[in-house]
């Protein structure tokens, strides 16, 4: 039997990830979910013991008290900040060096950071680079380089995956009237989709940089999955220029490792459609909703998390080709199609 395109395979994984009933029981901790409020979803909403139990992991679990906390960023982190989550201890050196060192078990780190970094710091017109704010990418970086070598100083089996983000949705959110993101189009200098989506995927290029400069990192390229499932109804951009509607599995997927082609995954034109958004009223511009952040756990578990649990098995003397070709047979196997 031929092996299945990865844009079906994708399909397939999504659709199976949204099929089927969870198991519940504690495992052994394995992930440890750090970061800002798109680990702190995935933490309070279970995404990962989801994803786990689909794919029958759910001997693993994951923790995230005290280190997923809405609204932080990498420079909290780098700075040491106190935290409100824990007594306003230092965030770093007593939150996450508590959640590692008092876990033996964790040995997969699950890093969401950088968004609110650039969201409080880049301005529409500054170019990511060239430009005047190579500063502020410069700055988020250093400061991701520093939670990450703390981490990675902590044990020498622990693993860091930078999940990085999917796009979000401001624009069409204040076009509607959303005054969350009215607030945020009018103090980011009024970014159309393509402006803001390209500083995220500065932002991404900033997180390869650190995980092709360390061994036990990896980066997970997520830009564009909301796109792939939901396609786009079409909208008016900046100019004004209309955006065409696409239908759901025609966008590019997001790039494989090493070397994550397409970069960046989707139509970088658009934002994630609303369909994937947070909220009743799928009004929420920034945060996906439980299928997306399953989507994201799924795709972080199929670049790497999965190659990283089984690890404990001995499994991994293989070669990288060999390794995503034992992600696609545990996948099919799963599906019953080996």
């Amino acid at each position: 039997m031929s092996l299945l395109s990865k844009k079906t395979l994708y399909f397939l994984v999504s659709i199976f990830l949204l099929m089927f009933p969870v198991s519940s029981f504690a495992g052994t901790l394995r992930i440890l979910i750090v970061g800002d409020s798109w680990a702190e979803l995935v933490w309070t909403n279970s995404i990962w013991p989801t994803v786990l139990n689909t794919y029958g992991l759910g001997e693993w679990d994951v923790q995230g008290d005290k280190v997923a906390i809405s609204g932080s960023t990498a420079e909290h982190f780098a700075d040491d900040v106190p935290n409100p989550r824990d007594s306003y201890m230092p965030v770093r050196t007593y939150s996450l060096y508590n959640a590692i060192m008092s876990n033996p078990t964790i040995d997969m780190i699950h890093l969401s950071l950088g968004g609110n970094d650039v969201l409080g710091k880049w301005k529409n017109g500054m170019l990511p680079q060239p430009g005047p704010n190579n500063d502020v990418f410069d700055e988020i970086e250093q400061d991701l380089a520093t939670v990450v070598d703390y981490v990675l100083s902590l044990r020498p089996d622990i693993k860091v995956g930078l999940v990085d983000y999917d796009y979000i949705n401001i624009w069409e959110l204040a076009l509607a009237g959303n005054q969350s993101a009215i607030l945020m189009q009018s103090f980011l200098n009024n970014p159309s989709p393509s402006e803001l989506n390209s500083a995220f995927v500065e932002l991404g290029n900033r997180k390869r940089n650190i995980a092709n400069t360390r061994n036990r990192v990896a980066y997970i390229h997520n830009f564009g999955l909301q796109q792939y499932r939901y396609g786009h109804p079409g909208f008016w951009d900046k100019g004004p220029i209309y955006r065409p509607p696409f239908a759901r599995n025609v966008s590019p997927i997001p790039g494989d490792p090493p070397n994550y082609i397409p970069y960046p995954g989707g139509f970088i034109e658009y934002p994630t459609p609303r369909a994937g958004l947070r909220g009743d009223n799928q009004d929420d511009p920034i945060h996906l909703n439980n299928t997306g952040y399953k989507d994201l756990c799924g795709h972080t578990l199929y670049q790497f998390f999965a190659s990283w649990l089984v690890d404990k098995l001995h499994l991994l003397s293989l070669l990288l080709p060999e390794i995503h070709l034992h992600r696609i047979r545990l996948t099919l196997k799963l599906w019953g199609l080996l």
